[in-house]
């Protein structure tokens, strides 16, 4: 079976046993958080993967990352991949499950990629002009990246919208490298 299949299972079971209990914003809120763990500590990944830790162990090292107070429904969930030896697959699950419950919920993650920070007045406007246009809530998150020198880029979806000093710069640099060869 495939990697696509399984994910989309198991997010879609999540999903609906987080419903039915109605956690599934404290769900949505875990997953999150588990999935930062996840990228931010290479180690968790490295233990879960580990044939020598026990599935207990496991099960509670993956209910820490996910933060205070877990949910009945993250709590099942993270045994019932365990004892069906998918937690190689739970990074995909995690993004899959993340990705039906912000169409469900009509929620847009938006990602601005700014040289300096904005004040928090600047970001609400931001926020509520993107509300306005999509009819969504936003998710909205500022990355700070001095490399970019100036301007921004604003990641939605699968759309990307660059307008930072540096991809300009490195435009006019290959332009001028094509004219001279």
């Amino acid at each position: 079976m495939y990697i696509g299949n399984i994910s989309v299972r198991y997010a879609r079971a999540l999903l609906a046993y987080a419903k039915e209990n109605k956690e599934e914003t404290q769900v949505y809120d875990e997953m999150q958080m588990l999935l930062h763990q996840m990228k931010a500590m290479i180690e968790l990944v490295n233990s879960l993967n580990s044939p020598i830790i026990s599935q207990s162990k496991k099960a509670m090292l993956l209910e820490t990352a996910c933060g205070i107070d877990v949910s009945n429904s993250t709590s099942r969930f993270i045994k019932l991949v365990l004892s069906q030896k998918r937690e190689d697959l739970l990074r995909y699950i995690i993004l899959q499950f993340i990705d039906m419950y912000r169409k469900e919920n009509h929620i847009l993650p938006i990602r601005l990629t700014l040289a300096q920070p904005i004040d928090l007045e600047t970001s609400q406007r931001l926020k509520e002009l993107i509300n306005i246009k999509t009819h969504d809530s936003v998710e909205f998150t500022v990355v700070i990246d001095p490399k970019q020198i100036g301007g921004f880029i604003l990641d939605t979806d699968g759309y990307r919208l660059d307008a930072s000093v540096l991809s300009q710069l490195d435009s006019i640099r290959s332009q001028l490298i094509r004219q001279n060869l």
